[in-house]
């Protein structure tokens, strides 16, 4: 068997290799042995022998295969058919034998295009002729929408677009993109082709996807030939795309200087503006197309026009850094201190962006070297932020102040730090810049450096003398926003620098508990090592463990007690760690502070243990770990609730489930006498109202006020609490202290209406169990009558 698929295999493809090569005897003779039609070749793109051959246009081949029953629909990799095959290749011959043996005229291909589609895409005429002549559809689109007409208008196949036309083709009919024939023309510069369409009545007006009519695609693109054609036919010149641009904006905007000349020409409006507000001049120098700004500079248009961020063209040259364009607009007299809407001068933007050259023209022509921008930064401040080190040079050898401050109130030097610019900062400090400089928050640079953790330059001001114990925003300290970022290596350098172990910022944290409290691992074992106070507290009483464990970080717990951190600590609110890790329901942190032995019954200040906590919380594994390690079920906050009240009272359903399966006392009250069926149903926790009466819950307990679960659940109004209660048999005369039953304490139309309802038919019983009473006791009188 496994022999004869291998002959079969070396058959077949012997046979795809003779009908590729037109070998049509060959062919013949393996096919009268047994070689399999239909086999297609996956090294060569999935393609059957008969796709190959009409690929290839070896006819005989193809009607020989035909004859043997090739499948005409089978589809190479591509889904062309032996047809579409043929037709791209413009095998006419081959086309007509396959369409009169049956091939299916409008069969696709997986670019969802059909013969005709094909044949105009390359081109050929008399293809396109004869499938049409066949009945092909016209309108035919491939994937990307395009018909025949705008497959062969984009290739600028003119003697095939006029066939189409001539066979009544849609002019107007738009692939997915919004173009045209005449659109898809135009954008390749198809002059020729061009012309034809408008003279059979295309539509010059007509608008792709982007808004942009056939004009300003042209002028876009640069055609100038194609671009005056439509012109000459009464192109609307001022017509404009989605983004406002006219013809003339999208020309300038690429440069393309004889376009825009000759639409200036044309009468096209020089101050037309986009909707981002730029005129022609003002996106032509946004790209710094210095030919095409001078020609309209030339031509009238206004050198001081902006876009909509305030900008003119030399402000967005200056930022671009186009020099020569900049000099250009100058010696046309551009305003050299005009502002954008952020305030910036073409100095600042230069600078920004550190454009030496261009800075070095505009203070030659008296540029203001202490111009600021909305934030009041300098060209120097604004050089400095982003650390353009030869630009900031150049701005000091003119004169500009060491000292502006611009964002946050922040000087060149404490930007250029806190951005990590070192050889900026190092060239500031040589001339002289103010080490202890603060911003607005109060930080230094050597702060601004130190909070995001560059290193060398924190580094090279620790050389220069910068203050390590200098404050910044809340009190905060180098080594302080080392440690609370975690950037260990910092820290070793600052303790190395003799940095204050033990100092505390303005919430009483040392070192330590900031690293701690951020999860910051070495940098906190490093700390230790250095020998930081493991008890040391914060403002609010927190060690380093509490800090920890607050946040979760169980390997920084772990840690802090291998070294031998005090597991009973409490901070000001008198709670330990454990507690802390319950009530941020931390379940690793708990199991790891219990397994080193803290106490379960430990008390926060308003007396909840960790099992009370958890139970608030509602985190039903912490709850499970806590009473398998032995948590007391029965422990009372100072409000009296116990893990099952504090559950019930959230509606926790199933960690109340879980402890009333652990034992829990289901009529245990907190200091208001409320069980946790009077809390679940004052809450409308229906669920959890629902399992306690079916774990045996009283329904008529009272709290201290008198209340039922009942009259607490009408009280609030709860409809849905009351219809179960009353379901379960809840007393509907059952009174509180001050003698009102749940009808009298009713706050709502909908839950009044249900108790109304219960008491009708309270009242119904009543009377028919009186009325059976008396019928009976007739009946055993006259019994009795009859026996005497």
């Amino acid at each position: 068997m496994a022999t004869f698929r291998v002959d079969a295999s070396a058959m077949a493809s012997a046979l795809w290799e003779a009908t590729r090569a037109g070998n049509t005897a060959e062919a013949s003779r393996l096919l009268d042995e047994g070689a399999p039609v239909d086999w297609n070749n996956a090294r060569a793109g999935g393609a059957t022998a008969l796709v190959v051959a009409a690929r290839r246009g070896h006819k005989d081949s193809v009607e020989l295969l035909v004859d043997r029953g090739a499948d005409l629909e089978a589809k190479d990799r591509c889904g062309a058919t032996a047809l579409v095959a043929a037709a791209r290749r413009g095998h006419k011959d081959m086309v007509k034998l396959l369409l009169d043996r049956g091939a299916d005229l409008e069969a696709k291909d997986r670019y969802g295009a059909t013969a005709l589609v094909v044949a105009a895409r390359r081109g050929h005429k008399d293809m396109v002729e004869l499938l049409l002549d066949r009945g092909a559809y016209l309108e035919s689109e491939d994937r990307n929408g395009a018909t025949a007409l705008v497959a062969a208008a984009w290739r600028g196949h003119m003697a095939t677009v006029e066939l189409l036309v001539d066979r009544g083709a849609d002019l107007e009919a738009k692939d997915r993109a919004g173009g045209t024939a005449l659109f898809r023309a135009t954008y390749h510069g198809h002059k020729d082709t061009v012309e034809l369409l408008l003279d059979r009545g295309a539509y010059l007006e007509a608008k792709d996807r982007n808004g942009a009519t056939a004009l300003v695609l042209m002028a876009q693109v640069g055609h100038m030939a194609t671009v005056e054609v439509l012109l000459d036919r009464g192109a609307d010149l001022e017509a404009k795309d989605r983004y406002g641009a006219t013809a003339l904006v999208a020309a300038a905007r690429r440069g393309h200087k004889d376009t825009v000349e000759l639409l200036v020409d044309r009468g096209a409006d020089l101050e037309a503006k986009d909707r981002y507000g730029a005129t022609a001049l003002v996106a032509a120098a946004r790209r710094g197309h210095k030919d095409t700004v001078d020609l309209l500079l030339d031509r009238g248009a206004d050198l001081h026009s902006k876009d909509h961020c305030g900008a003119t063209a030399l402000v967005l040259m200056a930022f671009a850094g186009h020099k020569d364009t900049v000099q250009l607009l100058l010696d046309w007299g551009a305003d050299l201190d005009g502002k954008d809407d952020y305030g910036a001068t073409a100095l600042v933007a230069a600078a920004r962006r550190g454009h030496k050259d261009t800075v070095q023209l505009l203070l030659d022509r008296g540029a203001d070297l202490e111009s600021t921008d909305r934030h009041g930064a300098t060209g120097l401040v604004a050089a400095a932020s982003d650390g353009h080190k030869a630009t900031v040079e150049l701005l000091l050898d003119r004169g500009a102040d060491l000292e502006a401050k611009g964002y946050g109130e922040a000087t060149a030097l404490g930007l250029a730090a806190s951005r990590g610019h070192k050889d900026t900062v190092q060239l500031l400090l040589d001339w002289g810049a103010d080490l202890e400089a603060k911003d607005c928050c109060g930080a230094t640079a050597l702060l601004g450096a130190m909070y995001d953790g560059h290193k060398a330059t924190v580094e090279l001001l620790l050389d220069r003398g910068a203050d390590l114990e200098a404050k910044g925003y809340a009190g905060a300290k180098a080594l302080f926003q080392a440690t609370y970022h975690g950037h260990k290596d910092m820290v070793e350098l600052l303790l190395d620098r003799g940095a204050d172990l033990e100092a505390k910022g303005y919430d009483g944290s040392t070192a330590l508990t900031r690293a701690a409290s951020g999860g910051h691992k070495d940098t906190v074992e490093l700390l230790l090592d250095r020998g930081a106070d493991l008890e040391a507290k914060d403002c609010y009483g927190a060690t380093a463990l509490v800090a920890a464990a607050r946040r979760g970080h169980k390997d920084m717990v772990e840690l802090l007690l291998d070294r031998g951190a005090y597991l009973e600590a409490q901070d000001c609110h008198f709670v330990v760690a454990l507690v802390r890790s319950a009530w941020q329901v931390l379940k690793d942190t708990v199991e790891l502070l219990v397994g080193w032995g803290a106490d379960p019954e430990s008390e926060d200040r308003n007396g909840a243990t960790a099992l009370v906590a958890a139970a608030w919380r509602g985190h039903m594994a912490t709850v499970e770990l806590l009473l398998d390690r032995g948590a007391d079920l029965e422990a009372k906050d100072r409000n009296g609730a116990t893990a099952l009240v504090a559950a019930a009272w959230r509606g926790h359903m199933a960690t109340v489930e879980l402890l009333v399966d652990r034992g829990a006392d289901l009529e245990a009250k907190d200091r208001n006498g409320a069980t946790a069926l009077v809390a679940a149903a004052w809450r409308c926790h229906k669920a959890t109202v629902e399992l306690l009466v079916d774990r045996g819950a009283d329904l008529e307990a009272k709290d201290r006020y008198g209340a039922t679960a009942l009259v607490a659940a009408a009280r609030r109004g709860h409809k849905d609490m009351v219809e179960l209660l009353l379901d379960r048999g809840a007393d509907l005369e059952a009174k509180n202290n001050a003698g009102n039953n749940a009808l009298a304490m009713c706050t709502s139309a909908s839950c009044t209406e249900v108790l109304l309802v219960a008491e009708q038919r309270q009242r119904w019983h009543r009377r028919r169990t009186l009325t059976l009473w008396v019928r009976t006791q007739a009946l055993v009188r006259a019994a009795k009558a009859a026996r005497s």
